[in-house]
């Protein structure tokens, strides 16, 4: 099983997942984290989201600027060499109730065919 998770829950994700974030920002006291960005928004979608909060513009871009240019196969194949015999935990800001990058790129992987799920 894979996850995607918070950086406030961190801790419990290290207890059973290699954490990998899919941010353009990341704590200092977390930049020991996995990077991954491919799966990063760019810093425009994300002032954009800020001063409209629209999240089906920022679905939409988010869809077409970065995930209609990648592999879903090959996102999952790097996604477990990083993870390599445990399972990994794609890590952003937000909780799991706040709109989120994360959610929009863990549905266009189980749509791939991967597992997983918000921890």
């Amino acid at each position: 099983m894979n996850y995607t998770s918070y950086f406030a829950r961190m801790k419990r994700v290290e207890n059973i997942a290699i954490p990998i974030c899919i941010t353009n920002h990341v704590p200092n006291e977390y930049m020991w984290c996995i990077r991954y960005e491919k799966l990063a928004p760019t810093e425009s979608m994300l002032e954009q989201f800020e001063n409209t909060n629209n999240e089906a513009l920022f679905t939409k871009r988010y869809t077409e600027e970065i995930l209609d240019k990648l592999d879903a196969r090959e996102v999952i194949a790097e996604l477990r060499a990083i993870g390599k015999t445990k399972n990994f935990c794609l890590i952003s800001h937000e909780t799991p109730s706040e709109f989120s990058h994360r959610h929009i790129a863990a549905k266009w992987l189980r749509d791939a065919g991967l597992n997983i799920h918000e921890l």
